[in-house]
């Protein structure tokens, strides 16, 4: 029997959804509780690394001949297998960020799922692996279901009509919705969010002042020769001693500095449980393994060298997003609004004028009433930073 979302309200769609939900975490629990919080940490963080190691290749913007030793089998598979989809992506064959990206929220959900409920995990098991692959199906199926959820609320009454749900197809999502999400995926393929222009440095070096290190400074410790963690695991465990010690040896961080940057990239810190939605167990940009790679037990980190490696790429994005929180810089918010948030505003604003086109930047339309009563009978923002 098929459901007509149409008819229904958001009321109704949420209690159905809760529903679903409900019957796909008694399946998860059941087939999580025979295992280790170590166990799947390991296989789940083991599998991030190995896309993270994948993602690298596929998207190197260079040539790279990676000479790996005869000896590491799995190493050899990982770089074969990443240059075949780099080509394929290359040749618009296939566009990977789709399937890494479903992979990864998977496994970063995963990996929360884990951290929040390891209370009725096993403290040692002997249980073999080989219902890893219904986990991870299970994983994925709330991962879409969360994903279909928001999409029902945002939809409109004829919209909603193509929604199915059924026992036998599971979630069928509207052709018009996947075709527009194939064409923004067409359109978006080679564009690259910019994190620098010519006030970059005064961006980061704020952020310094505060954290005492910088994004560039991670990147030249990890990228290093010298540095005692190797890169060429897939995953590592670090005594928390050795890893602090070897940011200070390299020289690269001070002190201060290392105890910050290390709690930036730790993914179960102490408000781990308040920043996750526990509803589906999706945590903001600070909680999730991409952007935060290291799990801290009492002695040790853990973590995936390259998973590390794709998290320092994204650094600078996240200070600019103002995700990482800085307590004694009183005006860096303000900084990066104007000189990050707005840099193309002014640039626009210019090329308007030269062309003889009049515009104004924060035009703010809640003054002007018969704007604002449009705009508000429509439960439209009545603010744009930019008004032509």
């Amino acid at each position: 029997m098929n459901i007509d979302f149409s008819k229904m309200g958001n009321k109704d769609v949420k209690v159905l959804f809760k529903l679903v939900k409900s019957q796909i975490d008694d399946n998860l629990n059941l087939k999580m509780i025979n295992h280790s919080k170590e166990e799947l940490l390991v296989e789940f963080m083991s599998a991030m690394g190995i896309l993270s190691y994948m993602s690298a290749l596929i998207y190197d913007s260079e040539e790279q001949d990676y000479n790996i030793d005869p000896g590491y089998g799995y190493q050899h598979a990982i770089i074969n297998t990443g240059k075949v989809l780099r080509e394929a992506n290359r040749s618009n064959v296939i566009d990977a960020r789709t399937s890494l990206g479903e992979l990864n929220a998977t496994l970063e959900l995963g990996i929360n799922v884990v951290l929040a409920r390891d209370n009725y995990l096993k403290m040692n098991s002997g249980s073999s692996m080989e219902d890893i692959e219904e986990i991870l199906v299970l994983l994925n199926a709330k991962v879409i279901l969360n994903q279909t959820y928001e999409a029902v609320l945002m939809a409109d009454e004829v919209t909603k009509k193509h929604f199915m749900l059924s026992k036998e197809y599971g979630i069928q999502i509207p052709n018009e919705i996947n075709t527009a999400f194939s064409k923004y995926i067409v359109d978006s393929k080679h564009e690259i969010l910019k994190t620098q222009n010519e006030y970059s440095d005064e961006i980061f070096n704020a952020f310094k002042k505060g954290k005492s290190y910088s994004p560039d400074e991670i990147i030249d410790y990890w990228m290093s020769d010298e540095k005692a963690v190797k890169t060429d695991n897939i995953l590592s465990i670090i005594p928390k001693k050795l890893l602090r010690l070897d940011m200070k040896c390299g020289k690269y961080i001070e002190e201060n500095g290392i105890t910050n940057a290390i709690n930036d990239f730790v993914l179960n810190s102490n408000d781990f449980k308040k920043a996750v939605n526990p509803e589906n167990l999706i945590g903001d940009n600070n909680r999730r393994l991409l952007r935060s790679p290291i799990i801290e037990t009492e002695s040790y980190y853990l973590l995936s060298p390259a998973t590390w490696m794709s998290a320092c790429k994204t650094l600078k994005l996240r200070i600019l997003n103002r995700d990482i929180k800085i307590k004694n810089v009183g005006n860096f918010n303000e900084l990066v609004k104007a000189k990050y948030d707005e840099y193309y505003l002014k640039k626009i604003q210019s090329t308007l004028a030269s062309n003889g086109i009049r515009a104004n930047t924060h035009f703010d339309m809640s003054k002007h009433k018969e704007i604002k009563d449009y705009f508000e009978s429509k439960r439209q923002i009545v603010k744009f930073k930019l008004n032509i």
